[in-house]
């Protein structure tokens, strides 16, 4: 099968799997809280998508003004613009970046120090958005796939332990990323020689199949490769689509089906959130 008549009679199709096709309202629930110790109150922050909502404050907002009845918490709050959001309400079709600041409240002057942890869920979920997080500390930045910690971890990811916090310091900044679901490109096929692959321009957070067929039917006529791949978010990555002009990031994946004597082959891309699946 050569190359040049593969082109002629390539055709790509995304297979959308756990998803759904229209964005809805849905919220993420950040819980910080401490794990060493039962005097160290939690709090919630909420990053959510509405019908109705606007980008600055509205009624859908709630802002940072409920009262602390414990001398120790911790907490935090969503910076947007010059306010301080409990709960951010985005329009439905929004794509920003949440920025959650992490935060100590500590009235006894002993500062805070305890193992720290955030747990995430999803209120409403409709699986029609990749949740990533940037997590930035002064020192270094991580980078987390939500849906995954909540698929295979139970929500759950380990912040560095606190040792003498202060009050309203703010030790850590969580970006939240909260793109929708956009299709796979294939950016080149490559099948010279015995180093047969394909190169695709994917959204991280996404696990990707290939899938092959020597007849273009939507029927159930088409095979998946024995590779499964992963786009984890990097520091390239994060935040970004397919559908952005700008994002050219490649991911090569080797083709491994079978040779067949098929005068043509057509491909397409199977996407889904979970590794589970």
């Amino acid at each position: 099968m050569k190359f040049k008549n593969l082109l002629k009679t390539l055709a790509l199709s995304v297979a959308l799997l756990g998803f759904s096709s229209k964005a809805k309202s849905e919220e993420l629930n950040i819980w910080n809280y401490a794990l060493t110790t039962n005097n160290i109150r939690s709090r919630h922050i909420y990053n959510a998508h509405n019908t109705n909502s606007l980008e600055g404050l509205d009624s859908r907002d709630d802002l940072l003004d409920y009262p602390y009845t414990n001398s120790q918490w911790l907490g935090g709050y969503t910076l947007s613009g010059s306010n301080k959001f409990r709960r951010d309400s985005a329009p439905l079709l929004s794509e920003r970046v949440f920025t959650n600041c992490l935060t100590i409240f500590d009235q006894t002057g002993q500062g805070v120090s305890c193992s720290n942890r955030l747990h995430f869920s999803i209120n409403n979920d409709t699986s029609n958005r990749i949740f990533t997080g940037k997590v930035i500390y002064s020192d270094e930045q991580q980078f987390i796939d939500i849906r995954n910690l909540i698929a295979n971890n139970n929500g759950y990811f380990y912040l560095r332990d606190l040792k003498n916090g202060t009050n309203n310091q703010v030790y850590c900044i969580l970006e939240i990323s909260s793109r929708l679901l956009a299709p796979p490109k294939i950016s080149n096929l490559n099948f010279e020689g015995s180093d047969k692959s394909l190169e695709v321009i994917a959204q991280p957070g996404t696990f990707i199949t290939p899938q092959y067929s020597s007849l273009l039917s939507e029927l159930d006529n088409w095979a998946s490769m024995s590779n499964r791949t992963y786009i984890p978010p990097t520091q390239v990555n994060f935040n970004k689509s397919p559908l952005d002009t700008n994002y050219q990031e490649k991911t090569r994946i080797p083709d491994s089906a079978p040779n067949t004597n098929d005068a043509r082959r057509f491909y397409r891309l199977t996407l889904s959130p979970r590794k589970e699946e």
